[in-house]
């Protein structure tokens, strides 16, 4: 084999390694666009009580005064698979500050979501929306869909696709909707309110 067709060959094989490997971590998450509905502006989130893994029912009213991010995913779907991870990690930085992530699973079968849930360390509340009921009622076209409720229980942003919810600076912007916690009170900013 001459060395120009071998250098080719090993070029052409490397480059493929790179694009497998590539693909094979998956996509680079941006952060979330960061822009959320002028306060006079938010309509109240549509109320909801779902059941939750482990047993039991959550409703977003429980949530009162905290930041939380209902968040629409399912298993089957790869943005979702790709970011779950970044929404586990924020839920454990922001844990006692004001912030609930409600991961509402639309999967067919809750214990699969549960188990897929798990493995990808998110500790916040799965939540099961089989029928898409609750879905529906929200407006969710796509998956993962995630709709920003303020402390005073209005949507502040919707956000289709996913997203790196880890990123440094989502955390300043959760504490300006109130999910500040001790970080946001030790800065002078608003304490949340406690849960009703």
């Amino acid at each position: 084999m001459p060395i120009r067709r071998r250098d080719a060959l090993v070029l052409v094989l490397v480059a493929a390694g790179l694009v497998w490997l590539g693909r094979a971590r998956g996509p680079v998450l941006q952060p979330p666009p960061l822009a959320a509905a002028p306060a006079a502006e938010r309509a109240p989130a549509p109320p909801f009580s779902l059941p939750r893994a482990g047993g039991g029912r959550f409703a977003l009213e429980e949530a009162r005064g905290r930041v939380v991010l209902v968040h629409f995913w399912a298993t089957w779907c790869a943005p979702c698979r790709a970011e779950l991870p970044a929404l586990a990690r924020l839920e454990r930085a922001r844990a006692g500050e004001g912030l609930v992530v409600a991961a509402v699973s639309v999967d067919a079968r809750p214990e699969q979501a549960m188990r897929f849930a798990a493995a990808r360390g998110l500790g916040s509340p799965v939540l099961f929306d089989p029928a898409e009921e609750v879905a529906r009622r929200y407006g969710v076209a796509g998956y993962p869909t995630t709709f920003v409720v303020d402390a005073e229980g209005r949507v502040a942003q919707r956000l289709l696709g996913s997203f790196a919810w880890d990123a440094p600076e989502v955390e300043a912007w959760l504490a300006e909707l109130g999910a500040g916690g001790a970080r946001a009170r030790a800065a002078g900013g608003p304490a949340p309110r406690a849960p009703q």
